[in-house]
């Protein structure tokens, strides 16, 4: 099994966690991380990943997030063309973000099981699209 974290996820440990729902969340994140490490499932990080957070503008955050993101992969999927054409395909038919298309299809190339993601709209979005990727929350995901 595969499981692709979007860069909110890898960014939640980092946020105010003195509210419930980000806490719950950046230990849920880290526990996923954990586990897959664990019991052997791959991780995949991918180029849009990388770009957001380069995109981090306090830089303490975006190193503590970078090392983050380099600790847990253990594969990395490239944007492809047909990566890219797909992606714009979900942008235009369920008003999809650019990045959010872009993970997906990041998740959906490289055979991940799960893609997770503390993006409300991002899984509501992806509901609509039939991809064999399954789009979560990480307090929703199990083992």
């Amino acid at each position: 099994m595969k499981v692709y974290l979007d860069t909110c996820c890898y960014g939640r440990p980092f946020d105010d966690r003195t509210q419930p729902t980000i806490d719950a969340e950046a230990i849920a994140v880290l526990t996923a991380i954990d586990m897959c490490h664990i019991v052997g499932y791959g991780i995949v990080g991918s180029d849009a990943v990388t770009f957001e957070i380069g995109r981090i503008s306090d830089t303490e955050t975006q190193i503590k997030t970078k090392a983050l993101y380099r600790e847990a992969i253990t594969e990395i999927a490239m944007t492809t063309e047909e990566s890219a054409t797909r992606a714009e395909t979900y942008q235009k038919r369920v008003g999809m973000g650019v990045m959010d298309s872009y993970h997906l299809t990041a998740a959906e190339v490289a055979g991940a099981s799960v893609l997770l993601t503390t993006d409300k709209d991002f899984i509501k979005k992806a509901e609509k699209i039939n991809s064999a990727v399954k789009v979560m929350n990480p307090l929703k995901f199990k083992l």
